[in-house]
């Protein structure tokens, strides 16, 4: 909802999480560095302009596909690496626990929808310390197909919760969660500090605590 000079009303805001509460570059380039050494007998590394794409194309841009099973291999050390090993190598953004302890505050409801696995996604939230300002956390299920797609997960959150999509903010860096708000009729707010690129007209913040200057005090919130 809008409210004074443009800014947004807000009960709920949504989060993405890589790329908008968490920079997991070192742990993806360590993950990615290890499995192309055990594939291909060469390490090759990624730089930040490379994340965003899923796995395939990272590893279509860098190797092609010879072979389907050359990259099935590789998915499966990089999984294992990524959500055993090197998934705690990365950070929060500058003044992201500030951003949530505020927002905590003033009782505004707060989620997580991401494709990360639920399970690493848990465990990086828990052990960051900022799982006490989540009303819930959703990760990619583990195995099947079942709400895969991050829409999906947000509207069984909306349906479940009897959330006002007028009163939600999608706060983002992919077209993937730009379309998660135009498929929930939810506003959305580009994380352009992130990995990903949104070729679509919307409102762009540059560090995580900017989020705070789009929103109006609501009291009932």
């Amino acid at each position: 909802m809008l409210g004074e000079n443009n800014k947004f009303i807000c009960d709920t805001i949504i989060y993405d999480f890589d790329g908008t509460l968490y920079d997991s570059f070192l742990g993806i380039n360590k993950a990615f560095e290890e499995s192309s050494v055990l594939v291909h007998k060469k390490k090759h590394s990624l730089s930040k302009k490379d994340i965003g794409p899923q796995l395939l194309e990272l590893y279509k841009d860098a190797f092609g596909i010879k072979k389907e099973e050359e990259f099935s291999s590789f998915q499966k050390y990089f999984r294992h690496y990524y959500d055993e090993v090197f998934y705690n190598h990365g950070e929060l953004y500058a003044n992201v626990e500030a951003l949530l302890s505020t927002f905590f505050e003033r009782n505004i409801n707060q989620y997580v929808v991401s494709n990360k696995p639920q399970e690493v996604l848990q465990k990086i939230i828990t052990e960051n310390k900022i799982d006490k300002y989540f009303n819930g956390v959703s990760g990619h299920p583990h195995g099947g197909k079942t709400l895969s797609k991050k829409f999906e997960r947000l509207k069984q959150i909306i349906n479940q919760n009897s959330l006002d999509p007028s009163r939600i903010l999608v706060l983002g860096d992919t077209s993937e969660d730009f379309q998660m708000a135009v498929e929930t009729r939810s506003y959305f707010v580009h994380a352009s500090y992130g990995y990903g690129v949104v070729n679509k007209e919307c409102i762009s913040i540059n560090s995580p605590l900017e989020i705070l200057n789009l929103i109006q005090h609501d009291s009932r919130s």
